[in-house]
């Protein structure tokens, strides 16, 4: 019946073709096909007791333009558009199973499993992009031949969860379990040849090559327990803490590197002064950790993955020989380390006051700091040798600590002259500093390779790098309104100014072409407008 189940099912496919533009070659189809499925299923067991089901699917098939991999730097031109051209695979399915139970009228159970599937696969789309190399030439900025990529990896994660929170008249408290596994099966595969000036008109050429292809997986375990304490009429802290425990398991089905103390202290506040109710203190102060990326483990723990340089005095697709091997690892999966997962401090402070029964005004702070975090990198340059940890520590120990600071002042208003009309204006003052911008680098690279990026690949690459980072903007000034014409009609305007982000002066790293080192102090090579 109508109060005991309900349930939804949809359907929406997306069919998108457009022509893309490829500069000079002149536009290109690119085909989308997307099959969008949705169902939701509710049912009340009882009093006590309720259930809902949800499913989504949404796999996607394109051909054409896309697929390209810039993370090595976008070209000014390309010369043929094979390298643009891919047939490419993507999404999956969620289900999704939730529970809640009461147990009494204080107590409640929550419960939850889930079970999620992606895809990725990447082919070329013509003969051309299929039988040739991607040839980047970095003197011109043109790239031609065919493309590099070959994907086919596919994850699968499941996860199960319970809480349980009982409701007081000063304490409300929560804890719970959460259990995640994720499996991750890789075939990836990518080649290039790139042409670099090497001074007094010479040129040398270099081979880079990427190969990875076994299982990877991941455990997760995490534990929480809070409380939100009321002190009053005035005064409520909020206590909490948060354990996360992770094993990576390499492909040989051990565990290669776990992340066992995890431990995430948490705590909040909030405080009205005076009878009235009209201001506010508020705060908070935590740690946080982040989950590690497989992409990373996957290259060091998964037995035989490649990554190889080769340098020539000639081009290489007329004469093969004579190649010079700069880089050449083949991942075993080396012992476990005393590592430490990725995690930063979190400090807030702010105050809210009431400007008359419409209007209110929010003054925040906020403090961000980076303690810890995990790359790759190269510690013997004469063979390449890849390890990876916390740099700073252990096996990276001659590399600089890592470090990002965020700090801002956030400025608030908040009015509605009338029931019809309000607005809300905000100021963002802020500085984000440090040698290493995060898990997706965007000052180095326009893709993601979190905890395996280019930030810390060789020590070149640290020099000069401690400056402003690539998403730091001083000012950001936002202003959002709206007007209700009618009951059922409304109209609004959003208007936004930012600074400019830094830029950076470029350079190849003296122990390989392909690794960009700073020119000049980070974020010192002027700015975005």
């Amino acid at each position: 019946s109508q109060d005991k189940l309900w349930y939804l099912l949809a359907y929406n496919p997306a069919f998108t073709s457009e022509e893309v533009s490829l500069g000079t070659l002149g536009m290109f189809d690119n085909e989308v096909t997307t099959h969008r499925l949705a169902s939701k299923l509710n049912w009340r067991l009882n009093d006590d007791n309720d259930l809902e089901l949800s499913f989504f699917a949404d796999p996607t098939n394109s051909e054409g333009v896309g697929g390209l991999p810039t993370w090595l730097g976008t070209p000014t031109e390309l010369a043929n558009p094979d390298p643009a051209l891919s047939e490419i695979t993507s999404g999956g399915f969620n289900l999704v199973l939730n529970g809640k139970h009461w147990l009494g009228d204080s107590f409640l159970l929550e419960s939850r499993l889930s079970q999620v599937t992606r895809d990725n696969k990447i082919v070329p789309l013509t003969e051309t992009g299929a039988n040739e190399v991607l040839f980047m030439d970095f003197d011109t900025g043109i790239w031609s031949g065919g493309n590099p990529t070959r994907t086919d990896n596919q994850t699968r994660v499941t996860g199960a969860g319970v809480g349980a929170s009982w409701l007081g008249q000063q304490h409300t408290l929560k804890a719970g379990l959460e259990y995640r596994n994720q499996v991750w099966d890789i075939d990836d595969r990518q080649f290039f040849l790139g042409k670099f000036d090497a001074g007094g008109g010479n040129d040398v050429y270099q081979t880079l090559e990427f190969s990875t292809q076994g299982t990877m997986k991941c455990r997760l375990l995490s534990a929480y327990l809070q409380d939100s304490w009321r002190l009053g009429e005035s005064l409520r802290i909020n206590l909490g803490v948060r354990w996360d425990g992770q094993s990576l398991i390499g492909s040989d089905g051990n565990v290669a590197q776990s992340f066992n103390d995890q431990i995430q202290p948490r705590l909040g506040f909030t405080f009205q002064p005076g009878a009235s109710g009209k201001s506010q203190l508020f705060g908070s102060a935590g740690r946080f950790y982040q989950d590690v990326a497989l992409i990373a483990p996957s290259s060091l723990f998964v037995a035989g993955s490649v990554y190889r340089t080769v340098v020539y005095d000639h081009d290489p697709r007329q004469d093969p020989s004579g190649g010079n091997v700069t880089v050449d690892f083949e991942s075993e999966i080396a012992p476990e380390q005393d590592l430490e997962g990725q995690h930063f401090d979190e400090l807030t402070l702010g105050y809210a006051l009431m400007l008359g029964p419409r209007a209110k005004f929010t003054l925040r702070g906020v403090y961000r700091e980076l303690k810890n975090g995990l790359e790759d990198s190269i510690v013997d340059e004469t063979t390449g040798h890849f390890e990876w940890g916390n740099p700073g520590y252990g096996l990276l120990t001659d590399f600089p600590r890592m470090t990002r600071i965020y700090r801002a002042l956030e400025f608030t208003l908040e009015h509605a002259p009338t029931e019809k009309y309000n607005f809300l204006f905000s100021y963002v003052l802020s500085e984000n500093k440090g040698n290493y911008p995060g898990l997706y680098p965007a000052d180095i690279s326009s893709d993601g390779w979190p905890n395996m990026g280019p930030a810390f690949d060789v020590l070149e690459q640290t020099i000069d790098a401690d400056g402003q980072l690539p998403n730091n903007r001083t000012h950001v000034l936002k202003l959002l309104g709206s007007y209700h014409l009618t009951r059922d009609f409304s109209a609004g305007l959003t208007a936004s100014w930012q600074s400019g982000t830094p830029l950076n002066e470029f350079g190849a790293a003296q122990f390989d072409n392909f690794y960009r080192v700073f020119l000049q102090p980070r974020g010192t090579a002027g700015s975005t407008p």
